[in-house]
């Protein structure tokens, strides 16, 4: 198996999808267990391998995975504007 190959093609979706099954899954069960080691994987590739675009799985990406998903704080900001209407609404 060419390693750099798999993170070329995959990297990036490896990671997104890692990113999405965590926050779906609140007790991340073991049948995520082996995207979680692919991506861990992936990620330290990358690391070990700095400055070689072959092995950056953000290599000719336009964004970072993590750019898809609001942080915490946002999130509890778009909850309250949520709440607020609710309350003058009166539902």
């Amino acid at each position: 198996m060419n390693e750099s190959l798999v993170i070329g093609l995959l990297g990036w979706e490896v990671i997104w999808w890692k990113l999405v099954c965590e926050r779906l899954s609140l007790k991340r069960g073991a049948i995520l267990q082996p995207l979680r080691e692919l991506a861990d994987w992936v990620v330290k590739q990358k690391d070990e391998h700095e400055g070689d675009s072959k092995w950056d799985w953000l290599h000719d990406r336009e964004y970072d995975p993590f750019d898809d998903f609001l942080t915490d704080a946002d999130y509890q900001r778009c909850e309250a504007s949520l709440r607020d209407i609710a309350l003058k609404s009166g539902i």
